[in-house]
């Protein structure tokens, strides 16, 4: 019983481990992403620069929802659920 429950806990820390790298890596390339649509940004045209600097701000809108999805992913590891459904 011990051995499972061990099995159990070290496969929650690295699902829980992989979540948080993955908010860490989608978080980094957005941000990215915006600091290189704002330095593009410079030498285009009017139009361009304004369809360079919504997407900027597009990419760095969508950083707080993967932080809150990461929030409820943490919760489903912490409380198991994924380990319910694999039995399934």
């Amino acid at each position: 019983m011990e051995k499972k429950t061990k099995r159990a806990n070290t496969k929650q820390a690295l699902r829980r481990r992989n979540a948080i790298r993955g908010a860490a890596w989608s978080t980094a390339m957005q941000i990215l992403a915006a600091f290189m649509l704002f330095w593009l940004r410079a030498g285009a045209g009017e139009f361009v620069s304004r369809l360079l600097l919504i997407g900027a701000v597009f990419s760095l809108i969508m950083i707080p929802p993967v932080w809150f999805a990461l929030r409820e992913r943490l919760r489903e590891i912490k409380g198991g659920e994924e380990e319910d459904a694999s039995q399934y």
